[in-house]
């Protein structure tokens, strides 16, 4: 039960294995008859010391043994080093990351043949391996880079063009749709275009009854537009390059197996899966028809494009059960048009279940894909070319400057390699044609160009992982929809310093600062959860709560909302006490990331507070990297400053989470959510007293940056009340001073302005004070 490639791999591993076994090392010893070693003509014969990998220690003895018997120690080359010969030999892709990664594959397959052979036959003479002989090499034949090597987008043109090919994608399946209606029976036909027009009145489907286009789908007119910025641009007419291949696909439609021309929607609808859900063209390609939206069910939202929903990917190359992946619902809408359509197909090749790459030992077994195009289901990894060049010849039309991620390529070269014929002076490898004039001697070579780009399908998947785990820094989130480990994500994570910077701007708009709610004022206390815990008893109701893990609502519910630790940002099912499998998953008392920390929406305060502090954190360490002269230093605070990032991000992804949903999870009963004071944000000082006042109280959310600021003010306060006749500063008040400076400064500012009669935010935006020509705000350093 193994796939196409897999199969390939394994059966080339043999191939290597067996070539070097029976042509090499029989060369090998006839030429050398005095060597010490043997030939391995048995399993137990084959030496990882002498086959494989020479060991310093055994060298030394083999050495003594061969002194002893009059032998030599000669080594023939090493079944790595002549697996390797090999690959180079036969590899069309002679790069150095293919053939790396050829010989990683082969080395584990290796390793895994002789595991089978000491597990299956070990008991029969010959075949006792004591160990294994291909030990495990880290990094065989290569050193992963950091990143992911992908060409990626930068983040206004990513952005950008996900909307455009959205809206080409639902362009093409309409137009298309249409076409089908046009040879259907009547009854088939009216229910398809009942679809159709349900369809369209849809937020954003509105305007596809107004889609026209030519008969061969060369050029397509979409009548809708873009938002950038300020600036909204129409799509209007689009018109396919003519280096486009496979524009369209004639089908036989309905009963009568009418043969239609219908456009290539199958290609723009796998971009749009890889690009709003994350997944590999081969997931896209594969989708199946009958179970690809057997989670989905339409939500209520006015528009689809603000909200996602689940799909479901079955022949995922990692995850072999398949995976729940998310999508926005818009597109959602766009793949289930394109199953509506796929009914009415009348080839047995689509009518009927194929097994999954042809292989019918494949455990994905056999399905319907949704987006197959053609008979043998071909054409699943689109090229981004000529879609990369429709979508930069209309930002032309529209004045948009930009960068080009095109490039005029020789035909028979990718873009990869002309760049490196180019770096190495050498155009004359791209010459493939001559051509012949009268009047000259000899042929001219020549070059046919074609616009070609380095950006695939996977180079959207790649940003809206990037995307993702910036803005939310939340492993979960991009789980959600993408499947991947959190190696893969921080492997694919890979943003240039420009976007990372946009992305963390984006981050920062946790939350209002004018909406301010004092923290400690908002803690929940166990008397309130063991009532809420009675109610919901009573009325057989769900909690009130979230966690990425469903086990954590589980412990938080037979709590009955005794012994658990209510922090500030989230309640513990566990006491504070992490169990060892959320050690394993994120470690001790990461709580920002924790999948099993239990929220509700009175944490909002709490974790709009932690979010801005690590925001606050971030400043603090990115001056002090700008300034820093010492590059360990500066090392060391860069993951300082990662570390901030990703707690900020967590955070957010919470907050945001709650602000989707606003009435989900609040407990009934329960005052903590009230109005919001309202403080105008419009001047720095009042942003200031917001976030003074919001983590008033609570030193485990205050930044240090806060700290510093509002000990400086104290003290301005301090001396401001020791010339002015005024209360005298309790003890109390002087501890808070000293340990809590925030605090002091919210309580005390209120003091002043209640003995003056105004409000803290019209104090401290008070041009002077009595009797005093300084202003207040020049005086506390602030302006």
């Amino acid at each position: 039960e193994i796939e196409r490639s897999t199969a390939k791999t394994r059966s080339n591993m043999l191939l290597y294995l067996n070539a070097y076994l029976f042509e090499y090392l029989p060369w090998f010893f006839e030429k050398h008859p005095n060597v010490l070693f043997e030939y391995p003509d048995t399993p137990s014969k084959f030496l990882g010391s002498v086959f494989v990998k020479t060991d310093p220690v055994l060298d030394a003895e083999y050495k003594r043994q061969a002194k002893l018997l009059g032998k030599e120690v000669i080594y023939p080359v090493s079944l790595l080093s002549f697996t390797e010969g090999l690959i180079n030999a036969v590899s069309k892709k002679a790069n150095k990351n293919h053939m790396g990664s050829s010989l990683r594959d082969a080395c584990s397959g290796l390793r895994r043949f002789f595991d089978f052979i000491q597990g299956r036959y070990g008991d029969i003479e010959g075949f006792a391996i004591k160990s294994n002989p291909i030990i495990p090499l880290k990094n065989v034949g290569y050193k992963r880079s950091g990143k992911t090597v992908k060409d990626t987008f930068n983040l206004g043109y990513w952005v950008v063009f996900r909307i455009f090919m959205k809206e080409l994608a639902k362009g093409l399946v309409f137009a298309s749709s249409k076409e089908v209606i046009k040879v259907l029976g009547a009854h088939e036909a009216k229910n398809l275009s009942d679809y159709n027009r349900e369809l369209t009145k849809v937020k954003g489907f509105e305007h596809l009854n107004r889609v026209t286009y030519s008969s061969n789908f060369d050029r397509i007119t979409i009548p809708t537009s873009i938002n950038i910025g300020s600036d909204t641009l129409e799509i209007g007419e689009i018109i396919s390059p003519e280096f486009q291949g496979s524009r369209t696909k004639n089908n036989d439609i309905g009963k009568k197996a009418t043969k239609v021309t219908l456009a290539n929607y199958q290609s723009p609808l796998i971009l749009l899966v890889a690009a709003y859900a994350g997944q590999r063209s081969s997931n896209g390609g594969n989708l199946c028809a009958d179970t690809f939206d057997q989670d989905y069910i339409r939500t209520a939202a006015e528009d689809p494009a603000d909200t996602h929903v689940p799909l479901r990917v079955r022949t995922d190359k990692v995850k072999v059960n398949g995976l729940e992946s998310s999508i926005q619902e818009d597109v959602m809408m766009v793949l289930c048009h394109a199953k509506e359509i796929r009914k009415h197909h009348s080839h047995k090749a689509f009518t009927e279940p194929r097994a999954y790459q042809d292989n019918d030992l494949s455990v994905h077994g056999h399905f319907r894909p949704l987006l197959q195009s053609t008979a043998g289901h071909t054409g699943i990894h689109p090229n981004m070319g000529p879609y990369v060049f429709m979508f930069e010849k209309w930002l032309k039309k529209h004045g948009i400057e930009f960068d080009s991620k095109l490039v005029l390529t020789p035909n028979n070269l990718t873009v990869e390699r002309y760049e490196t014929i180019r770096r190495h002076n050498l155009e004359e490898l791209a010459k493939v044609q001559l051509i012949e004039y009268k009047g000259f001697g000899e042929p001219i070579p020549f070059t046919p160009l074609t616009p070609k780009t380095s950006l695939t399908p996977h180079s959207l998947r790649v940003q809206l992982v990037t995307v993702l785990k910036i803005t939310t820094g939340d492993n979960e989130a991009v789980r959600m929809f993408t499947g991947q480990t959190d190696g893969t994500i921080g492997y694919y994570t890979k943003a240039t310093p420009e976007d990372e910077s946009t992305l963390s701007k984006v981050a920062k708009k946790v939350k209002n600062s004018s909406d301010v709610v004092p923290v400690a004022e908002q803690i929940l206390t166990e008397d309130a959860l063991i009532q809420m815990f009675d109610d919901i008893d009573r009325a057989n109701n769900d909690i009130p709560f979230f966690a990425e893990s469903g086990e954590a609502l589980k412990a938080l519910r037979y709590s009955g909302g005794r012994g658990l630790a209510i922090n500030h940002t989230h309640i513990c099912p566990y006491d504070n006490k992490c169990p060892e499998e959320v050690v394993n998953l994120h470690g001790y008392m990461n709580c920002h990331e924790c999948s099993h920390a239990c929220i509700t929406s009175h944490n909002r305060f709490a974790i709009a507070a932690a979010a801005r502090r690590a925001l606050d954190e971030m400043q603090d360490y990115s001056g002090m990297i700008l300034v820093s002269k010492n590059e360990s230093e500066k090392e060391h605070l860069n993951l300082k400053y990662m570390e901030q990032v990703n707690i900020a991000s967590c955070w957010i992804a919470r907050h945001n989470h709650i602000r989707n949903n606003p009435e989900k999870f609040v407990i009934a009963g329960f005052d903590a959510i009230k109005q919001y004071s309202y403080v105008p944000a419009s001047k720095v000082s009042n942003e200031l007293l917001a976030k003074m006042t919001e983590v008033s109280g609570v030193p485990s959310l205050q930044s240090n940056a806060l700290k510093q600021v509002a000990t400086m003010i104290a003290h301005k306060i301090s001396n401001r009340v020791s010339q002015q006749t005024m209360p005298a500063l309790t003890a109390e008040t002087q501890n808070l001073l000293r340990y809590d400076p925030v605090s002091f400064v919210v309580n005390n500012l209120n003091m002043l302005a209640q003995l003056q009669n105004t409000t803290p935010e019209a104090l401290i935006e008070q041009s002077t004070m009595s009797n005093q020509d300084i202003s207040f705000i020049e005086e506390l350093e602030l302006a």
